[in-house]
């Protein structure tokens, strides 16, 4: 066994030489999209170029379909979700996982979504993120 990754292990988990940095306008816009798809605000992008204009019927076509699918959930958040019904069996109000997730299947959205788009750094009165 080799202990020295190759360029497409590396590329699989998005740090190969093809790899896009975090911050980088096409991760905003998709993060954009993704975040109108679940029905949620938006950062104004100046690059936008009406961008959200044009997939605003996709998304509501997908949105439509998903919230005929809305009662399903993956396999393993039903098993989750299983468990909370019997655990709680008796009680009055049992917890329902949420149905709309934003999910992060892109290489760089973590680090994207825990910044601000237009800045590089975060700061609260509880913690500093740069």
């Amino acid at each position: 066994m080799n202990p020295i990754p190759n360029s497409t292990q590396l590329d699989r988990v998005g740090l190969g030489p093809t790899a896009t940095g975090a911050g980088d306008e096409q991760a905003l816009h998709y993060i954009n999209l993704r975040l109108r798809y679940l029905g949620l605000p938006t950062f104004d992008l100046e690059s936008d170029s009406g961008l959200a204009d044009m997939m605003g019927n996709l998304v509501a076509l997908s949105r439509e379909k998903d919230r005929l699918l809305s009662n399903h959930l993956c396999p393993v958040d039903q098993r989750i979700q299983n468990f909370l019904y019997e655990y709680l069996d008796g009680e009055a109000l049992i917890p329902r996982l949420p149905n709309r997730t934003f999910v992060l299947d892109r290489y760089g959205l973590a680090r994207a979504l825990s910044l601000p788009p237009d800045r590089d750094e975060f700061s609260s009165d509880i913690i500093t993120s740069y």
